[in-house]
């Protein structure tokens, strides 16, 4: 039995845990208590993130027929290659680390494709250049347990179940704890803001929130997937992807780690290229499928939402080596 420490990829948090191979081949979760932004405890996504590491892994294949990867990392280069950059798009949605995120990013440039996405950046254009630092900046955890006054803007704890835990110790220690929606006045000053910035957030509330802190205020978005933190910081935003495709703007795509909810918009497009780790219905009506490692066997970093930059705990940096290879074979 191998007891392999990582952290869950299922929101900003990235709970650490320990993955648990089995003699059999068999995959489970533990809990790692030594962990301090989750302090060993997980939510039920964490605790079934065996299940999911335990899916069918994904092979590489050309039109939907099983191939060698080298034919399919040429052949995606070949489509590619074919493809107007203007009606194509690179899309990470943070489920990836920061290295292959880096990598995927280089490939598109090597291509001339500037069209590159990682789910936000409609949202991340809004707000004004000097203060999108405060769309990944991190707060500790521990200071929502010590805060005097907790503001959710439109934000739903239950999304984040181990956000629960701290809110209910910062009632505990006295704090006022208030429930804002959408457009509705507050006062910030000395509160710790919460709210959520997700592929479905308003963007002009999100610049809203940031434009009515004041100095005394700290502002934490907690984000769906592992890794958009990381992808912010990387500069992988610049073009509203998920919009072009749906008024058929953008005709090919290169889709990295696809996270679901979103298999109705890839239907109609003429290419698409996805990179991933397991079977999804994305990845069976994709043209080219390329195979990384599980998550957790990555070599590579993720910036959760503390700010800390994490090792996801893996060996293999495959995952990094596609894009690469691509380009430069």
């Amino acid at each position: 039995m191998e007891f392999i420490p990582s952290i869950c990829p299922g929101c900003c948090i990235n709970c650490g845990l320990y993955i648990v191979r089995d003699e059999d081949g068999g995959i489970r979760i533990d809990y790692r208590k030594s962990s301090s932004v989750n302090e060993g405890k997980l939510c039920r996504f964490g605790v079934e993130l065996g299940d999911l590491y335990s899916q069918e892994h994904l092979k590489a294949t050309v039109n939907g027929k099983e191939v060698d990867f080298n034919t399919a990392k040429k052949e995606a280069l070949k489509r590619l290659k074919k493809t107007d950059p203007r009606s194509t798009g690179f899309l990470a949605m943070g489920n990836s680390t920061n290295e292959e995120i880096r990598a995927f990013k280089k490939l598109a440039g090597e291509l001339g494709i500037r069209n590159i996405d990682c789910g936000l950046s409609k949202q991340i254009l809004n707000v004004p250049e000097a203060a999108r630092n405060y769309l990944t900046a991190g707060v500790p955890l521990r200071e929502i347990e010590q805060a005097e006054k907790i503001l959710l803007i439109s934000f739903n704890p239950e999304n984040y179940p181990l956000i629960i835990r701290r809110l209910l110790r910062a009632e505990r220690n006295g704090a006022e704890l208030l429930k804002v929606g959408s457009g509705e006045p507050y006062v910030g000053r000395g509160a710790i803001i919460v709210s959520e910035l997700a592929p479905t957030s308003d963007p002009a509330s999100i610049r809203q929130i940031i434009e009515e802190a004041d100095d005394t205020a700290t502002i934490l978005f907690m984000k769906p997937y592992a890794n958009l933190n990381g992808a912010i910081r990387l500069g992988f935003y610049g073009f509203d992807l998920i919009e072009a495709i749906r008024s058929d703007e953008i005709k090919s795509l290169f889709l990295l780690d696809p996270p679901p909810g979103y298999e109705d918009i890839f239907h109609d497009l003429e290419l698409l290229v996805v990179q991933s780790d397991h079977e999804s219905e994305v990845t069976e009506m994709a043209d080219i499928t390329l195979p990384s490692p599980r998550f957790f066997e990555r070599r590579g970093t993720v910036v959760n939402v503390e700010g800390d930059v994490l090792p996801v705990g893996g060996d293999s940096g495959a995952g990094v080596e596609i894009p690469s290879k691509i380009i430069f074979p």
